[in-house]
């Protein structure tokens, strides 16, 4: 099974659970003229992966987070195709009805609200879902 993997570092350790902070750096760090341009840009994730395996992490230690190829698209479809789909299909049905532009507009952003509340409120059933690996370095 194929897993997607990025490096990280070890934050914290309680209980089962280890706290790993990932930097996700956009693709122009491998442009060679990064340094001249001020697109560049790095993000500072925090993971907890629950570990129940008798290896001895440290804080502090360099290691691999990895989730399955078909966990990514899972992420992929409920972080951006179903809003999109929301979205288009809220502005076809309120056009469709026949509603100013302006109004099928926002009635399409509002209608993500309740999807990212139920998303929120679920977030224990997804967390199961999504299971992170860890490996030492």
């Amino acid at each position: 099974m194929e897993h997607i993997c990025h490096l990280g570092r070890i934050t914290a350790i309680k209980d089962n659970i280890i706290s790993v902070e990932i930097n996700s750096q956009s693709a122009c760090t491998q442009c060679p003229a990064r340094s001249k341009c001020s697109m560049t840009e790095s993000v500072s994730k925090n993971i907890d992966i629950a570990v129940f395996s008798d290896k001895h992490y440290k804080v502090g230690e360099e290691v691999k987070v990895g989730l399955t190829v078909s966990q990514g698209y899972k992420a992929v479809i409920y972080g951006y195709v179903f809003p999109l789909l929301l979205i288009l299909g809220t502005l076809v049905i309120t056009s469709i009805l026949g509603w100013n532009e302006g109004f099928s507009g926002i009635s399409s952003i509002i209608i993500l609200i309740p999807y990212y509340l139920g998303l929120f409120l679920n977030r224990k059933k997804l967390h199961q879902q999504f299971n992170f690996t860890i490996s030492k370095k």
